[in-house]
């Protein structure tokens, strides 16, 4: 009975000390959501193609929303990158983010333009 408890305690201070860690901005963070906007950057072509054709109709989805996602993924690609080369320095303060949202399907800004064209 004493192991079980032991072992249940244990567990419960890992996920806790874990999941603490994750939310915290730091330089390990910064590092890793600059190596996946830099390989993810690419997705913002289809995912503005769909939101735009989502929002206004399938024709303006396919020409502007290429564009929107050509110029986004540009751009979120460039910031991933320079996210990876800074890591290590506060840069901005507290290591935030560069670009918003942080990740390409960071799902509150895509709940919050979803309620907007409600």
């Amino acid at each position: 009975m004493r192991a079980k408890l032991t072992a249940a305690l244990l567990i419960l201070v890992v996920v806790v000390g874990f999941s603490s860690f994750a939310y915290a901005e730091n330089a390990l963070v910064k590092l890793g959501r600059g190596l996946v906007n830099a390989a993810t950057g690419w997705l913002e072509i289809p995912q503005k193609i769909y939101t735009t054709s989502r929002d206004e109709n399938v024709f303006v989805g396919a020409t502007v929303g290429t564009a929107k996602g050509i110029g986004w993924s540009i751009i979120r690609t460039v910031a991933g990158i320079y996210e990876v080369v800074t890591f290590p320095f506060p840069i901005p303060k507290s290591y935030e983010s560069v670009i918003d949202p942080p990740y390409i399907f960071d799902s509150k800004s895509e709940i919050e333009s979803e309620s907007e064209s409600e």
